[in-house]
């Protein structure tokens, strides 16, 4: 599951380096932010490697709003093309997803995120369609930031504030995923091999379900089709 982070104007809230990392790690396919820069224009930058990402937020301006979001790829390649946010509503906006999208038609080669957020009308996000749209598309939420440095979240209430200007879609700045070593005990990602047992969509540690490259408890599982059992 991906993660989402925005902060509102005026904040000084910034990821430290611990969650950074461990964002990161739960979320290894890409980093992407956008922002408002020192000319008041609507920015945003990516990249695929763990190292820029320290870079990319020690750029924001201070007390500039801004949507983080670290990508757990499901739909389309691995690429700075397909890390969020993308842009939207005749460039008017950012915005980010968290969350599959299953029924949703892709264009060819971009993510399920994007090919939705390329059907939007308008100049700004009608939040009560979007939750519509996702629920009957799949399940997540949408953060979207304007050129004005307005934050909208569709589907706010599935994830938290950290703080009065801090929301987040999940819990992935506080901890990293555990996995099995394959010898009785449980530790944190190391290499390829290690087998997720926390689901992607909850968190919650159980016995889960492969669908694609996600890993969901049973209660999730039931939302994907061709869920393979783990054993």
């Amino acid at each position: 599951m991906c993660l989402i982070v925005t902060r509102e104007k005026n904040s000084t809230w910034v990821p430290t380096l611990e969650e950074q990392s461990n964002a990161w790690q739960s979320n290894p396919h890409g980093f992407g932010a956008g922002w408002i820069n020192r000319k008041g224009r609507l920015v945003f930058q990516k990249t695929m490697e763990e190292k820029e990402v320290e870079k990319i937020i020690a750029s924001i301006p201070e007390g500039s709003p801004f949507i983080l979001h670290w990508r757990l790829a499901t739909h389309g390649d691995r690429s700075v093309r397909n890390c969020h946010p993308f842009p939207c509503l005749g460039n008017s906006w950012l915005a980010a997803h968290n969350g599959i999208l299953s029924k949703q038609p892709l264009v060819e080669g971009l993510t399920d995120s994007e090919s939705y957020l390329r059907t939007l009308k308008g100049t700004e996000p009608n939040l009560r369609k979007v939750e519509k749209d996702i629920a009957r598309l799949g399940y997540g939420k949408i953060a979207f930031l304007s050129g004005k440095g307005e934050i909208r979240i569709a589907n706010e209430s599935e994830g938290e504030w950290r703080e009065d200007t801090v929301w987040q879609s999940n819990g992935g700045l506080d901890s990293v995923p555990w996995y099995s070593s394959g010898f009785g005990g449980w530790r944190p990602t190391i290499g390829l091999s290690a087998r997720a047992i926390r689901c992607d969509a909850c968190l919650t540690h159980a016995p889960l379900y492969r669908s694609g490259n996600m890993y969901l408890c049973a209660d999730c599982a039931t939302e994907q089709e061709g869920g393979e059992w783990i054993r």
